[in-house]
């Protein structure tokens, strides 16, 4: 089972032995797997649910939340890092995840979270 409370921003895991209460600020990324989707916390632990990422999505209709392929959705306040060339984020500097959107998009996408906005060319490091 899986639901939302909205004004406390929270999911409730449930399986057959325990009831988990997750917080969306612990989410740093989830992934999908077939029919399954593996929501993995800042703390390192991993829930495994028996919900399409799609679904998933949907319970985590939060502004902080990016869908980022058909793979992964994250959580955009743990990204560190942007790899334009091998299209890759860097999450809390040891995760690295696949993006499959347009760099363009997902810079509009992660922008209202980065306070301020400053842009940086090779140049611009000499």
């Amino acid at each position: 089972m899986l639901s939302t409370q909205n004004s406390a921003q929270k999911l409730i895991i449930s399986n057959s032995d325990y009831i988990h209460v997750v917080q969306f600020d612990e989410i740093v990324f989830c992934q999908s797997d077939g029919c399954y989707t593996h929501i993995n916390l800042h703390n390192g632990q991993k829930h495994t649910l028996a919900k399409s990422l799609s679904k998933i999505c949907t319970q985590l209709s939060s502004n902080q939340f990016i869908r980022i392929s058909q793979t992964y959705l994250i959580n955009k306040t743990f990204v560190n890092k942007i790899d334009r060339k091998k299209k890759n984020l860097y999450l809390l500097d040891r995760i690295t995840v696949p993006f499959t959107i347009s760099l363009k998009n997902l810079m509009e996408l992660i922008s209202d979270s980065i306070h301020p906005k400053i842009n940086l060319t090779d140049a611009d490091n000499g």
